[in-house]
This record gives C-alpha cells, sequence and structure tokens, in this order.
C-alpha cells in the first residue's frame, strides 16, 4: 500500500447531472500495477444547437474523483487532462489542473472536484461532442522531477503529494478496464456534451485559430536523434533542428510526423530545437542513455 494513498479507489457518489462517469484503468507508479479509478467530467457548450463552422464555448468543467487516504494528510494533486472535442478543428485540448485537499484522518476518503478551464472550440462536422481523450492523447508533459519531461501512456494524468518525505505518487490513466500487470484493454468514452450542428441555428465567432506544435517523444542514441512531433490548433510550419542537421516540416491540425536526424559525431548532449511559424518554438536538451554497469 502506498505511503500516502490506499491501493483502492472508488467514485464518491453517483455522477451529477450533465456529467458523464467514466471507468479508468490507471498505472500506479508505486508498483506499476493497473487499477481502476472512475472520473466524472462535466461542463456546457454554447451554442446548442450551433451553426456549421460556429465557435462553440465550453465552460462551468469540473473533473471529480475520490482518492482514499491514509492518516492525517495535506493531499497537493497536479493533473494534465486530454479533452477531446470529436468534430472539431482544434481535436484535442491540453488542460493543466491543481488542487489541494486536506484528509483529517477520521475519514477513509478525500473528495477532490478539479475546474477545468473554459475553453474555445470550431465544430466542423455534423456534430460536436466532448469526452476524456482517448489512450495516448496526452503529449509530453512537465510533470518528472524538477519539471522534466513526462510521455504518459494514456489521457489523464495525477501527479499526487502527500506527506512531508513521502515519495510523490503518480497515475497515468487511460479509458478503460483491466487491473494487474498487465496492460488494460481501452475503450473511447461516453461524451459528457453534445451539440447538434444545424443550419440557421446560432452562430459565434470561431476562435482564432493558433498553430501548437508538441513533442511526443526525443531522444538521442549514438549520433541519431529521434524525434516524433504532433501539431495541433491550425496548420503547422517549421524547423527542427539539432546541432547543425535540420529538417522542414509542414503539418496539418492533428497531424503527427517521425523523422531521424543523422549528425556528424555522438555529442554526449545536443539542443533540440523546434520552431514554428506564428506560434511557440520548442527547446529540449538530449543526452546519451547511460551505459548500464555490470553487477
Amino acid at each position: 500500500m502506498p505511503a500516502v494513498l490506499c491501493a483502492a479507489l472508488a467514485v464518491v457518489a453517483p455522477a451529477r447531472a450533465g456529467t458523464v462517469t467514466t471507468q479508468n484503468s490507471c498505472r500506479w507508479s508505486t508498483d506499476n500495477q493497473w487499477r481502476h479509478l472512475n472520473v466524472d467530467l462535466g461542463g456546457a457548450a454554447t451554442p446548442n444547437p450551433a451553426a456549421p463552422g460556429s465557435g462553440i464555448s465550453l465552460t462551468g468543467g469540473t473533473m471529480h474523483l475520490q482518492l482514499p487516504t491514509a492518516g492525517d494528510n495535506q493531499i497537493d494533486v497536479k493533473a494534465w487532462l486530454a479533452l477531446q472535442g470529436s468534430g472539431t478543428l482544434q481535436g484535442v485540448q491540453v488542460l493543466p489542473l491543481e488542487v489541494g485537499a486536506h484528509a483529517d484522518g477520521a475519514s477513509s476518503a478525500v473528495d477532490l472536484t478539479l475546474a477545468l478551464p473554459d475553453t474555445a472550440w470550431t465544430n466542423d462536422a455534423a456534430s460536436t461532442s466532448f469526452r476524456q481523450g482517448t489512450v495516448g492523447t496526452l503529449p509530453l508533459i512537465a510533470a518528472g522531477p524538477n519539471g522534466a519531461p513526462v510521455k504518459p501512456l494514456g489521457s489523464l494524468y495525477l501527479h499526487v503529494t502527500g506527506a512531508p518525505g513521502a515519495p510523490a505518487l503518480t497515475l497515468d490513466c487511460q479509458p478503460g478496464t483491466g487491473e494487474g500487470l498487465g496492460p488494460p484493454v481501452s475503450r473511447v468514452p461516453d461524451a459528457f456534451e453534445t451539440v447538434a450542428v444545424q443550419d440557421g441555428a446560432a452562430s459565434q465567432p470561431p476562435p482564432k485559430a493558433t498553430p501548437h506544435i508538441s513533442l511526443r517523444s526525443a531522444t538521442l542514441r549514438g549520433s541519431r536523434v529521434r524525434v516524433s512531433l504532433q501539431c495541433a490548433g491550425s496548420p503547422c510550419e517549421g524547423t527542427a533542428r539539432a546541432s547543425t542537421r535540420k529538417l522542414k516540416y509542414t503539418l496539418a491540425a492533428g497531424e503527427r510526423i517521425s523523422f531521424t536526424l543523422t549528425l556528424r559525431n555522438r555529442p554526449k548532449k545536443v539542443t533540440l530545437k523546434v520552431s514554428l511559424g506564428g506560434g511557440r518554438a520548442l527547446s529540449k536538451v538530449l543526452k546519451q542513455p547511460r551505459k548500464r554497469v555490470p553487477s
């Protein structure tokens, strides 16, 4: 059993009206076991119905779950949620969340409700729906020690700290079923909000399309830099560079690309720089993997 949290997770109560409960399977960092966790998501979209090509505002969103506790602890949770807008130009938006709660020891569980920031979308299909993202929809996130990048397996990542000196606990979650050491069976979650798209319905200006490039993975091994990028928001165009090697890329929103840059030598470390026209550039220092010392 973890020092801060016990091994079982449960939903606190029946989901509130306008929410959907999605069963997740989460890999715990304490023992790499997968365990079930129910997550409530809710929010309201306007306008609804909406005219084709209209902007859509998703507001009043919440994520609700319950974490059992051991003893008298302050629980601090950082979370990253991949929010999927099916039938939208944006596709997926990554929401960083944070909440704290105190467990007084008299109760075996602490109830957590995390407010989702308001988000803006543009519909481009016959209907638009909102749900937790499917497996693998989280990009690299700054969830490691001192903000080091981590590549989650799922679409919800929880970083939990408790008693002083106790190690942090992480849960890497995806909609699905399955407990134990084996990987879970993934599923597409139900939508918590759906917008009908109709001619003549209300319309609002779509949000300004801003390109966003995310680094799904990047490694340095020998003289090879292997990179995987994903574009969101609007088409992405720029250059990926490591040392003297570079590659120009052009991606549609939602598209991914993987490639290898071969360097002239085998440096101990190299800085990967990814430029993005009209958006925020990326930079990451890559290091050679440590050599294993024979025992």
